[in-house]
């Protein structure tokens, strides 16, 4: 099986977070200071190293989500987004203590202990925080515990579509979303 390859291109107002979760990337910057971004080359990574596109998306997505936000980051802002990749709870609430570092209404990083350690998450935003947590159906309380607004279990999969763009995710996904 081929390794998957990506480039990015990371705002360079992120790269420091970015470097900071995933300090082997920063190797892989090459700088372009004439449009403030680090540029990596395409490089070679494991599926399970696919954490620094799943970080440089959701910072991405929440520019805004930060004290005092620069027009820049309201232009690079993605209230309809879904990660390429999944990631672990631990993982997930790493990315999101930095992408929203003061919450973001009624959702901080640590209500995502209530999600079972074991499973996977895709990261989302949906006009408000989302994720979407890979497996079967979670226990009965962990909707309260989570403080999410919405939590809705789907055996057969689920397929959302925003204008053009639209996403499936295949096997039994629970939503959450907070407000």
């Amino acid at each position: 099986m081929k390794t998957p390859t990506i480039t990015a291109k990371i705002p360079a107002d992120a790269w420091e977070t970015l470097v900071k979760l995933v300090p082997q990337y920063a190797a892989y910057a090459v700088p372009d200071r004439r449009r403030g971004f680090k540029k990596a080359p395409a490089v070679s990574i494991a599926p399970s190293d696919f954490l620094v596109q799943t970080t440089s998306e959701t910072l991405t997505a929440y520019a805004d989500s930060v004290e005092n936000p620069t027009a820049d980051a309201m232009r690079r802002r993605n209230l309809s987004f879904k990660s390429a990749h999944p990631v672990t709870v631990a993982e997930a609430r790493k990315i999101f203590a930095k992408a929203c570092p003061h919450g973001y209404n009624a959702f901080e990083s640590k209500v995502l202990r209530a999600i079972p350690a074991d499973r996977m998450l895709y990261l989302a935003r949906e006009g408000s925080p989302a994720v979407y947590v890979l497996g079967p159906e979670m226990k009965e309380g962990t909707q309260d515990k989570a403080l999410a607004d919405e939590f809705d279990f789907y055996a057969d999969g689920y397929t959302k579509e925003y204008g053009e763009n639209r996403f499936t995710i295949a096997g039994p996904v629970t939503r959450v979303w907070w407000d």
